[in-house]
């Protein structure tokens, strides 16, 4: 080290040099050293106390995930909530519209902030418990029942006796509704979320480590605020985009019966076998292809020539989609013929599959001067779905994998060995990324919590093959 002392009348001494031996200690692999990788940011700056900044920095952190395909699954469901609330006259649409918004971006919040103060406290992967493949089967056949009641397939209606209850006592009270909704909202955040975001990822570490629940879940409550602007727009300006009260309404309640079971396909896509879950999507827009050609014939207005439209421009979207799924399994078929021996998932990389903390020490322990990259994936990860996808086969990446010693975790039992490894990286969840050096430390700014794309990717790996040359 080099100092230099000066005095306060612009007096320098001679500079200093000094040795200082630190002796090269390594836990788990681990370098001790500042990070600065995103859930380190977040973690950062709630240790910093600055509350004011702190809710901003989360807030503008969660209208930047409202871009994310983590939202996208809820704005149907809000949709269809509003079209309900339509059947019955009122002069008052455009409040009650934003009202049930709000009740139900409350409803969210509620569950992220309960979630987040929940996982870091008890220090469990939480997120792997709520979206068990268990749970995601039983919730996505549930959307799909509430689907075919939207088709008149059968009569959704609870027991009289109860039916009666409710009339009499929840529903005559005018905030009923709204606390239903609130309802809704809970259930739809805690089980859509396909991904645990930087953002949240460090709002849990902070919280689990300093036990300060109450900052950590204002920060949560305002990441859940932000990422729910377009929902609270959709509440504000709905009376704008929904047309006048008519016999549409027959169709809008069918399109949303089939928003409802892509909805179910979404929930439980991670459990489907590859490409399956490209091929339901395919089915299901050829469906309502059919069903938009259909349409006209019931409901004879000038007005509806919009419906062919929609038909042709599905049915071509349809055959697309399949023609892309029957490429991509052809070129898994030809990928497979040269590999014998396979993971428990396909997998585009040769990763090599570890259990415990045992089987990552001896890989660590190895000195083949390689940097190594380890993988935290799982069936139900959605984003995981999304690496192996579109990040790992692009060609670029492969290549500057191929210098690597590549590693994977498939955390979907989420069995005791599963949980150590993830307590012992202080990670809450897949998809997580941790890259080593060639001593086989632990490069920890390079820590990737969430989904990058390909291009963010190869930049990623490009910056951290020039810092370690």
């Amino acid at each position: 080290m080099t100092y230099q002392g000066c005095s306060s009348k612009g007096l320098c001494y001679a500079p200093i040099k000094k040795d200082f031996k630190f002796d090269n200690i390594k836990t788990g692999g681990s370098k001790t050293i500042s990070s600065n990788s995103e859930v380190d940011t977040m973690q950062f700056l709630l240790q910093s106390q600055h509350v004011g900044l702190i809710l901003l920095s989360f807030f503008i952190a969660g209208l930047l995930l409202s871009l994310t395909p983590c939202v996208l699954p809820m704005i149907p469901i809000l949709s269809s909530i509003i079209f309900a609330s339509h059947k019955r006259p009122s002069h008052q649409t455009r409040l009650k519209d934003f009202f049930l918004s709000l009740s139900y971006v409350g409803g969210v919040s509620f569950t992220y902030t309960l979630l987040g103060v929940f996982a870091g406290l008890s220090g469990n992967l939480v997120t792997t418990s709520i979206q068990s493949p268990t749970l995601m089967a039983v919730m996505g056949i549930v959307f799909i029942l509430l689907a075919l009641s939207m088709f008149d397939l059968y009569a959704l209606k609870l027991p009289h006796s109860i039916e009666h209850f409710i009339a009499t006592s929840i529903l005559r009270v005018e905030g009923g509704k709204y606390l239903n909704v609130f309802i809704i909202g809970s259930i739809s955040s805690l089980v859509l979320s396909p991904c645990i975001a930087p953002p949240l990822a460090g709002a849990i570490i902070y919280i689990s480590q300093s036990r300060d629940f109450i900052l950590g879940g204002l920060a949560l409550f305002t990441l859940s605020i932000g990422m729910s602007i377009p929902l609270l727009l959709i509440g504000i300006f709905s009376d704008q985009w929904l047309p006048k009260r008519g016999h549409w309404m027959i169709i809008v309640k069918e399109l949303i019966g089939f928003m409802l079971i892509a909805m179910g396909l979404f929930i439980m896509s991670p459990l489907f076998p590859e490409n399956m879950d490209q091929i339901a999507y395919s089915a299901l827009l050829l469906a309502l292809s059919i069903y938009l050609f259909f349409a006209n014939h019931r409901f004879k207005y000038k007005t509806m020539s919009w419906v062919h439209l929609s038909a042709f421009v599905t049915l071509i979207a349809s055959i697309l989609l399949f023609g892309l799924t029957l490429q991509r399994i052809n070129v898994s078929y030809s990928e497979n013929l040269s590999n014998t021996t396979r993971p428990n998932h396909v997998s585009v990389l040769p990763f090599k599959q570890i259990q415990s903390l045992d089987d990552l020490s001896r890989e660590l322990n190895q000195r083949d001067n390689k940097m190594i990259m380890l993988d935290f994936y799982a069936d139900w990860c959605v984003s995981c779905k999304e690496y192996e996808k579109l990040t790992f086969t692009n060609p670029k990446i492969k290549e500057h994998l191929s210098e690597y010693n590549l590693l994977q975790v498939d955390v979907t039992q989420n069995n005791a060995q599963h949980k150590a490894l993830l307590k012992h990286f202080n990670l809450y969840g897949p998809p997580a990324i941790l890259f080593f050096d060639k001593q086989h430390n632990e490069v920890r700014t390079f820590r990737i919590v969430g989904y990058k794309n390909a291009s963010q990717m190869l930049d990623h790996l490009r910056t951290l093959q020039h810092e370690n040359q």
